[in-house]
C-alpha cells in the first residue's frame, strides 16, 4: 500500500516532505478499497498543502483483521473542526471522504486546531469491499 500511495503522491512528493509507513501488500486488500484508500489520501494530501500550507505530512496505514486503518497528520495551519469550510463555501473534498469511508464501514475523525495542524484518523475500513 505504501508504495501504491507514494506513486498517488509523486506529483507532490518532490515539494513536500512527505512520509508514507505501512507495508500492506495490495493483494490483502479489494480493488475497491486499494481505490478508494488511494482516493482518500490524495485529498488529504492536496488539502494539507493547498489550504493548510503544510510543509510536512505523514501517512500511516495499519491492517488489522481486514480492517484498514489511515492516518494523516500535518504540520500546516490548521483548522477549527467546527467551523470548518464545506459544500456551502464550495469545498467538497471531506464530504467526499466522509461518504467513502462510510462506504466501506469505515468512521473519520478530524483533530486540529488553527495554528496546529490537522490530523485525520479513518478506522475499520473493510478491506474486502
Amino acid at each position: 500500500l505504501a508504495v501504491s500511495l507514494r506513486t498517488a503522491l509523486a506529483a507532490h512528493i518532490d515539494t513536500q516532505n512527505i512520509r508514507v509507513d505501512g507495508n500492506i501488500p495490495t493483494h490483502q486488500l479489494s480493488v475497491n478499497t486499494l481505490h478508494n484508500a488511494i482516493c482518500i489520501v490524495r485529498e488529504l494530501v492536496i488539502n494539507a498543502i493547498r489550504h493548510g500550507k503544510a510543509e510536512g505530512i505523514d501517512i500511516t496505514c495499519a491492517l488489522n483483521k481486514a480492517r484498514l486503518s489511515i492516518e494523516v497528520q500535518d504540520n500546516g495551519v490548521g483548522v477549527d473542526p467546527e467551523n470548518r469550510p464545506g459544500p456551502d463555501n464550495g469545498h467538497y473534498g471531506l464530504l467526499g471522504i466522509e461518504e467513502r469511508v462510510h462506504r466501506l464501514g469505515g468512521m473519520v475523525h478530524i483533530e486540529s486546531a488553527i495554528g496546529a495542524g490537522t490530523r485525520v484518523r479513518i478506522e475499520n475500513l473493510d478491506s474486502d469491499i
